[in-house]
C-alpha cells in the first residue's frame, strides 16, 4: 500500500524533469500539476501512516521486504526537497528536513532489524506458508511421493 505514495510523487518529480527540460532556460518551477502530485502523495503519506500509527499497518515480525517501504518514503522525500528548493520558505524547508529525517530514520531501524535478523539466521531461511498454495503444494508432494513408492513396489514385484 505504500506504493501509493511512491506513484504520484514519481509523477511529480517525472512531470518536473519533463517540463524543465522544455524550457531549458528557466528554473525549476512547481506549477499546479506538480504540486498537484506532491500533495497527493503527501495526503497519502499522512493517511498511510496514521493508519501505521493506530496499528491498521503494523507487524512484529521482521521481513525482508520491510525494505521496500523505504522508497516511497525516499522518493516523497527527494519531492519535498526540491519542492522547498522552488518554493522558499521556513514551512518548505521543514517539510524538507522532516522528510529527509523520517527516511534516515526508517533506513537505519531498517538497516538496524536486517542486522539482528542476520545474526539470530532468520534471513535465509524458507517460511512454512510461503503463498495462497502451500497447503495444496504439502498434499500433492507427499501424493507424489507415496505415488512413486508404489510405482517402485509394483516395478519390483
Amino acid at each position: 500500500m505504500w506504493m501509493w505514495v511512491a506513484a504520484p510523487a514519481i509523477a511529480c518529480l517525472a512531470y518536473n524533469s519533463i517540463v524543465g527540460e522544455a524550457n531549458s532556460d528557466e528554473a525549476l518551477t512547481f506549477d499546479n500539476v506538480s504540486k498537484s502530485f506532491m500533495f497527493m502523495a503527501l495526503s497519502l503519506f499522512f493517511c498511510l501512516g496514521w493508519g501505521f500509527v493506530q496499528g491498521f499497518f503494523g507487524r512484529s515480525k521482521f521481513d525482508m521486504a520491510d525494505w521496500g517501504y523505504s522508497f516511497p518514503v525516499d522518493v516523497l522525500a527527494i519531492c519535498l526537497i526540491q519542492y522547498s528548493g522552488d518554493v522558499r520558505g521556513s514551512w518548505t524547508r521543514g517539510m524538507a528536513y522532516t522528510a529527509l529525517t523520517i527516511t534516515t530514520a526508517l533506513a537505519i531501524v531498517t538497516a538496524l532489524q536486517t542486522c539482528t535478523a542476520l545474526a539470530m539466521g532468520q534471513v535465509f531461511r524458507p517460511e512454512d506458508k510461503w503463498g495462497p498454495l502451500s497447503g495444496v503444494m504439502k498434499i500433492t508432494h507427499k501424493g507424489i511421493r507415496e505415488g512413486i513408492a508404489r510405482l517402485e513396489a509394483s516395478a519390483n514385484a
